[in-house]
C-alpha cells in the first residue's frame, strides 16, 4: 500500500512538472503580442506610486498635456493594467487576472509616458524587473523625490534634477548618468553600481559589489561602506573635501595632492582637500578604494 502510495505521489509530480514546462515553455512560445492603455490627466497629482512586480518600467517625460500608461507583451490579457487616482496621488499597479505558476514568459513592459512639467514625488517598485528613467537632454526632467524599490534588475537614470533620490536593491547593476542631486541613497545588497556626470551629496552602503561615482560637482558629504568589493571616486578640480578612508583587508590609494596627509600601511588615509568643506568618509571591509 505504501509502495502503491508512493508511486501515486511521482506520477502526480511528474505530471504536474510536466504541465508547469507546457505552460512556461509552449505558452510563451504560442501567446500573442498584447497592449493595454489607460489616460488620465496630471491634475492635482503630486504623487506617483509605480508597483509592478513582474514587468519591466519605462519613465518617458514628453511634451504632452496627459499621463499615459501603455502595458505590453505576451499574455498581457491574464493581467490587469490599473491606474487610480485618490487625492493627490496616482497608482499604477499590475494585477494578474488568473493564478500563473511561471511568470518568465511574459516578457511585459510599462511605458508611462509623463508630462515632461511634472517636477513632484515618484516611487517605482519594480520587483525583478528593469527600470529604465531617462529626461530629455536639452531639458531635464526635475524631481522633488524620485524612489525606487527592486529585487533584482537592472536600473538605467539619465538626464535628471532630483532633489532626493532614493534606491533600494537586493541585488542587480544601477547605471547614474547627467544626475544632479541634492541628496542621493543608495542600498543594495549585491551589484554594481556606476555614477557619471553626477552633481550633489551621496550616502552608499553595499554589501557586496562595486561602486564607482564619477563627480562633476561635489555639493555636499559623501559617506560610502562597502562590505565586500572595491570604492573608486573621481573628484572634480574643484572639489572641496576632507577625506578620511579605511579599508580592513585591501589598499587605498588617493592621486590627488591632499593637505595635512596622513597614511597607515595603505588601511588609513585621511587629509583635506581645497577648503575641505565636504566630510568624504569610506570604509570598506575587503576591497580597494581608490581616489582620483
Amino acid at each position: 500500500m505504501k509502495k502503491l502510495i508512493g508511486f501515486l505521489f511521482i506520477v502526480f509530480g511528474t505530471l504536474l512538472l510536466l504541465g508547469i514546462l507546457a505552460n512556461s515553455v509552449l505558452g510563451g512560445a504560442l501567446s500573442k503580442e498584447g497592449r493595454q492603455v489607460q489616460t488620465v490627466s496630471p491634475d492635482n497629482i503630486e504623487n506617483m506610486n509605480i508597483n509592478v512586480s513582474s514587468a519591466d518600467v519605462r519613465i518617458i517625460p514628453e511634451d504632452r498635456q496627459d499621463i499615459e500608461a501603455v502595458l505590453q507583451g505576451r499574455n498581457v490579457s491574464k493581467n490587469q493594467l490599473s491606474v487610480k487616482q485618490s487625492g493627490n496621488t496616482l497608482k499604477v499597479s499590475l494585477e494578474q487576472k488568473e493564478f500563473k505558476w511561471v511568470t518568465f514568459s511574459n516578457h511585459l513592459t510599462l511605458d508611462l509616458h509623463i508630462p515632461q512639467e511634472y517636477n513632484r514625488n515618484m516611487i517605482i517598485d519594480a520587483g525583478s524587473g528593469d527600470i529604465e528613467f531617462k529626461g530629455v537632454n536639452e531639458n531635464r526632467t526635475a524631481l522633488e523625490k524620485l524612489e525606487l524599490h527592486m529585487s533584482s534588475g537592472t536600473t538605467i537614470l539619465e538626464n535628471l534634477d532630483v532633489k532626493l533620490l532614493k534606491y533600494k536593491g537586493s541585488s542587480g547593476s544601477t547605471r547614474v548618468e547627467n544626475v544632479t542631486a541634492e541628496a542621493t541613497d543608495i542600498d543594495i545588497s549585491s551589484g554594481d553600481v556606476e555614477l557619471s556626470h553626477y552633481s550633489g551629496a551621496l550616502r552608499a552602503n553595499l554589501s557586496s559589489g562595486d561602486l564607482r561615482a564619477e563627480f562633476e560637482e561635489l555639493t555636499g558629504p559623501v559617506k560610502i561602506g562597502m562590505t565586500s568589493g572595491s570604492v573608486s571616486l573621481h573628484m572634480p578640480e574643484n572639489a572641496d573635501f576632507t577625506l578620511q578612508g579605511h579599508t580592513t583587508s585591501g589598499s587605498i590609494h588617493c592621486d590627488l595632492p591632499l593637505q595635512n596627509r596622513k597614511e597607515n600601511e595603505d588601511e588609513h588615509l585621511s587629509g583635506s582637500y581645497g577648503n575641505g568643506s565636504h566630510a568624504v568618509q569610506i570604509t570598506a571591509s575587503s576591497g580597494d578604494i581608490n581616489i582620483e
